[in-house]
């Protein structure tokens, strides 16, 4: 493969869905998170720390942190004082927002092991 295919093949999975990797289509919209899910357990989660893992994990937890201080913001803002519910809806809305970006960055790390994961769990 040569430096412009490897440069398209970027590009095209560089949309935030999983529908852009070439390695999942044809496949159902449940598949393909299954198959990703499986994938980021195994090869992104349970994985040596790269410098890539470790910036998502900085995204998700600096998404949780401010979310959380942003909730705490608007609620001093309106006049509720040391509100505990507002803070747990601020990281709670952080955590799925972190865990969708985390999610999305992970794609061009497992991406290699995609076929190796249909195999094995779809019988492809």
């Amino acid at each position: 493969m040569n430096d412009k295919q490897i440069q398209q093949e970027t590009k095209s999975v560089g949309s935030w869905s999983l529908e852009g990797v070439p390695e999942l289509t044809g496949l159902s919209r449940q598949a393909r998170q299954r198959v990703h899910a499986v994938c980021v357990r195994h090869h992104f989660l349970h994985a040596r720390v790269t410098w890539w893992s470790a910036f998502a994990y900085a995204v998700f937890i600096s998404c949780v942190s401010g979310f959380s201080a942003l909730s705490e913001f608007v609620a001093r803002l309106i006049g509720v004082q040391n509100s505990i519910w507002f803070l747990i809806c601020g990281a709670l809305i952080g955590a799925w927002v972190g865990s969708f970006l985390f999610s999305r960055m992970a794609i061009s790390l497992v991406r290699a092991f995609y076929r190796e994961t249909i195999e094995k769990e779809l019988g492809k």
